[in-house]
């Protein structure tokens, strides 16, 4: 599925990656109503972007925060053609197995992978430490990050400390408030995002 090629990337100046949870990390373990509100979010912040010139976007490939930011992505490409999708797998042989690999996110990862102007894997086979080297290369070949990190442990914090000492701008999704939006709740109480 996912080929190794030499790739010329696109210039940094134009390019934004994206960093984020998988479903289980998400709020409400990424329900529906999640999924629509951070998609809906991770639209307003493409159009921000495609704005100020960035036309390129990396994907990390895995389920959650990465696939709902392709889709997006490959959604907002219909009408702005000038759009790039740059999908990133860690590896190649065995990458959607594993417990967030649902038949949904499966279905969807390769409806991604179909629709990407550019899909391919740093490795062949899963190694100790791929995820971390797969995060790096989508931060040194982006300006920008766009990402949903509430401060839990992981890949995606990993991520965002690599972007930060590498002095990249960053949106924070998780963060970021529009007006009159509440913060996501869960069992009856609003979860502050921090």
């Amino acid at each position: 599925m996912w080929i190794k090629v030499n790739l010329e990337m696109p210039a940094l100046s134009t390019t934004a990656a994206f960093s984020g949870y998988r479903p289980t990390k998400l709020p409400e373990q990424g329900s529906k109503r999640v999924q629509t509100n951070l998609q809906t979010r991770l639209r307003n912040a493409i159009l921000e972007t495609l704005n100020r010139g960035y036309t390129t976007y990396l994907n990390g490939c895995m389920a959650g925060w990465d696939i709902l930011a392709a889709e997006v992505v490959l959604e907002l490409r219909k009408a702005y053609p000038e759009i790039k999708c740059i999908s990133v797998a860690p590896f190649r042989r065995a990458f959607l197995v594993g417990p967030n690999w649902t038949p949904e996110w499966k279905a969807r990862a390769l409806a991604v992978y179909r629709q990407s102007d550019q899909a391919f894997a740093l490795e062949e086979q899963y190694r100790r430490g791929i995820y971390y080297a797969r995060d790096r290369f989508l931060i040194d070949h982006a300006a920008l990050l766009i990402c949903y990190y509430d401060g839990q442990p992981g890949g995606t914090s990993y991520t965002v400390h690599y972007a930060e000492s590498k002095g990249h701008e960053m949106i924070n999704l998780a963060r970021e408030q529009r007006m009159g939006e509440k913060p996501f709740e869960i069992n009856g109480c609003y979860q502050e995002n921090r």
